[in-house]
């Protein structure tokens, strides 16, 4: 039988984070380790992360050092065949592990994203796959906010998986290596996702394999913190990842077109605290300022 390692952050949601452990107790499925990666701490939950998870590997980081860069250390440690990489606000399913190994029977298949859905609202989908990118940076999560009624049947290849829950080989990690650390948090597995295809591994979402995603509890539905970071790394992502073409294509319709408009929107609005973090993002890309970047003076 396969060994896993699921692999989760803490970002001062210990109430989430031992939730989440504590379904881990109710699968089938219990051939895993838990590694669990808690950033920037303001008091020590050790004690209660252990009894909610018995023989868990804790790494404890003084500060935050983002989504990508705590997960690469969780992976650098993960002992597993395959790396399940869940958010630490998700809830999963009965039988979530089987499944999600049955879509690795081929060789080829790198990684893979569930289904997820909205835990708040029941049956409502997030994520059934993404579709590509266009020139303008954007693509759309396929069957948000759609109610779950057996639409999504077949696994299916998809371009991207989500960050919220990706599971990837152990050699694929052994070929790719571990997320861009310079995205900091969002778009780091859009990035990852391309080099794993870029080696020749295929990506799947599973939507026979659930889980449930509590969206946005550490960044916020629309704060100033994940204006900044969108921004910035969208443009980061088209610079690395689109041909030249497109690449200059995206850049003029954003800078003459996107950049005005949601300045003029955010000030008409009187938002200035996300006028500043949009502003910020701009001026961080065109300086090449990667990775964290301290917006508490917004």
């Amino acid at each position: 039988m396969e060994h896993i390692s699921i692999i989760t952050v803490n970002y001062r949601q210990p109430e989430a984070t031992i939730a989440f452990l504590e379904s881990l107790k109710e699968q089938s499925f219990q051939n895993y380790e838990v590694v669990l990666i808690d950033n920037a701490p303001l008091i020590d939950h050790s004690a209660d992360f252990s009894a909610a998870c018995p023989n868990l590997k804790l790494i404890i980081n003084p500060d935050n050092i983002g989504f990508a860069a705590a997960n690469n250390q969780g992976m650098s440690i993960a002992e597993g065949d395959f790396f399940f990489l869940l958010n630490n606000d998700t809830i999963v399913t009965e039988g979530f592990f089987e499944t999600c190994l049955e879509g690795f029977k081929d060789p080829k298949i790198g990684a893979l994203s569930p289904l997820i859905c909205y835990y708040e609202s029941g049956e409502r989908i997030q994520y059934a796959g993404f579709t590509p990118l266009n020139w303008r940076g954007q693509n759309e999560l396929i069957g948000q906010h759609q109610i779950e009624s057996g639409q999504f049947p077949e696994t299916k290849p998809t371009p991207y998986v989500h960050g919220a829950a990706m599971i990837i080989r152990r050699e694929v990690w052994e070929t790719v290596g571990g997320m861009s650390e310079d995205f900091f948090l969002y778009y780091e597995e859009l990035a990852w996702s391309e080099a794993i295809r870029a080696a020749g591994y295929a990506i799947l979402v599973v939507p026979q394999a659930r889980i449930y995603h509590k969206a946005s509890l550490s960044t916020g539905l629309d704060s100033p913190l994940k204006l900044y970071y969108l921004t910035r790394n969208r443009l980061v992502f088209m610079q690395r990842f689109r041909p030249v073409v497109q690449r200059w294509l995206f850049i003029s319709y954003f800078f003459l077109l996107v950049v005005p408009l949601r300045l003029f929107t955010l000030w008409r609005s009187k938002q200035y605290h996300h006028l500043r973090a949009f502003q910020k993002a701009l001026f961080d890309w065109c300086r090449g300022n990667l990775g964290y970047q301290n917006l508490s003076g917004l």
